[in-house]
Order: structure tokens, then C-alpha cells, then sequence
């Protein structure tokens, strides 16, 4: 299966008290989508922090960026982790974070959009508004700063999911490999709440010239 090294950087932190809001992160090789990096909890809670307030600190701001790209659900605690997830508008597509608490204020954090038929699971390609979801909250999660937008309302997500069912029941909305949706050309703008569910050009449409 097709191997993919997300790009991004390695920051070292120290020991103990000389972890001074610093990021550990490494990637790793894997067969599906994805990210993993390891946050240092102080940054949000203070060297003081002392049980779950940097871990549940965390988890607020991460909640923050992925209600940001769809529907948060709750979190789900579990014994030796803490499972977001968010239900992105394209139909049985979500964006998945688990926090896995370490030693010295330490959390490793999994981003991975998943499938949700018939069971969640990892993938290895994805529609490019999944993929975009991805990439947007990926990049924000290492940076440890609440999200730049908003979070998405009901109505909203309600109109986006709707045009991204159509797009999909019409087969214009296929899922592509990390190497094709680099390739996809962008959307012209992101901004505004009112911007319609992005479907990159098929190739009809890349190779009609202007007039």
C-alpha cells in the first residue's frame, strides 16, 4: 500500500521543567492519511499544571479547530485516552484526534480523517474537502493556537452537506490519493461563511479554454 511522509517540521523540546512551550514532533511513515505529533500540555496550562488541566486544555482547543470544518461530537473519554472526532459535510467522512496522555505533561496527538461505512476506519485517500479539513486542522493542532474561524453553524453544515451529497450522488466528488489532491487546483477563495461545497474540476472542465 502507498506509503505517505507528511511534510512538516521537527522541533525538539528538553527534559522536565526545560520543556518552555516547545513542540515535540516526529512523523512517521504510514499506509493511510494522517498525523501524529507529541504537544507539551504546559503551553496551554503552565508549568503549575498538575492532573488533566493541560490534557483537558488541550482537548478544548483542538475541539475549537475541528468545529471549525464540521459537526463536533462529544468527546469520549476513555481509560488512557481522549477520543474528538467532528462529522465533516461531506456524507460518511469525519476528521478523528486522540489524545494519548505521556509522562511530564506530555500528549500524543492522532489526526486522521476517517471513513465512517460500515465502521470508522483510516484511509489512504479521501473527497478534497476531507483532505482539506485534514490539512487545515493539521497544520493549526502543532501550533497550539485556538482556530482562525469560526465554528461552523447548523445551517451551515446542513447547506454544505446537502450540496455534498449531490456532488457525490452525480460522481463528481471521487476520492484521490495525498499525491492528487496536491495536485487539485484551489478554490479562487476560501473566505466567507456562503462559499458553496468545493468539487475540483473534472477533466472536462481543466481543459475547456477561456474564452
Amino acid at each position: 500500500m502507498r506509503q505517505w511522509i507528511l511534510a512538516g517540521a521537527l522541533v525538539a523540546a528538553g527534559c522536565g521543567h526545560a520543556h518552555e512551550a516547545e513542540v515535540v514532533s516526529s512523523y512517521e511513515p504510514r499506509a493511510t492519511i494522517g498525523q501524529t505529533f507529541t504537544a507539551d500540555t504546559t503551553r496551554l496550562a503552565g508549568d503549575a499544571a498538575a492532573g488533566d488541566a493541560g490534557l483537558k486544555a488541550l482537548a478544548e482547543l483542538l475541539d475549537g479547530q475541528l468545529a471549525a470544518v464540521g459537526q463536533l461530537r462529544p468527546d469520549k473519554h476513555e481509560a488512557d485516552h481522549i477520543d474528538l472526532a467532528a462529522d465533516l459535510p461531506a456524507p460518511g467522512w469525519a476528521l478523528h484526534v486522540r489524545l494519548t496522555p505521556k509522562a511530564e505533561a506530555l500528549c500524543l496527538v492522532t489526526i486522521e480523517p476517517v471513513a465512517t461505512q460500515p465502521n470508522e476506519h483510516a484511509v489512504d485517500a479521501a473527497p478534497w474537502s476531507v483532505q482539506d479539513a485534514f490539512e487545515m486542522v493539521r497544520r493549526r493542532a502543532p501550533t497550539m493556537l485556538p482556530s482562525k474561524l469560526p465554528p461552523m453553524d447548523p445551517a451551515r453544515f446542513a447547506r454544505l452537506r446537502a450540496e455534498a451529497a449531490e456532488a457525490a450522488a452525480q460522481g463528481r466528488d471521487p476520492s484521490l490519493s495525498p499525491s492528487e489532491y496536491v495536485r487539485v487546483p484551489r478554490p479562487i477563495s476560501r473566505e466567507g461563511e456562503d462559499a458553496p461545497y468545493y468539487v475540483p474540476p473534472g477533466p472536462a472542465e481543466e481543459s475547456t479554454p477561456e474564452k
